[in-house]
């Protein structure tokens, strides 16, 4: 599942299968032209039978030490 929090400058996050919590190394920003980027994410999710929504999540986090 894919994730997108936000609507300013949005996070995409991937939630892999049976997790409850999106790792932070699956979270991202597009850097620049993020609405032709979300445009082309929502077309690959579509071609490929993923579900996006638009939904708040938590990031992963990792441990310091």
């Amino acid at each position: 599942m894919i994730m997108i929090k936000g609507y300013f400058r949005p996070v995409i996050g991937i939630l892999p299968y049976g997790k409850r919590i999106v790792p932070l190394n699956t979270a991202f920003r597009f850097s620049k032209d993020e609405d032709r980027g979300l445009s082309d994410l929502t077309k690959w999710a579509e071609r490929n039978h993923v579900q996006l929504i638009r939904k708040s999540f938590k990031h992963g986090y990792k441990p310091i030490g």
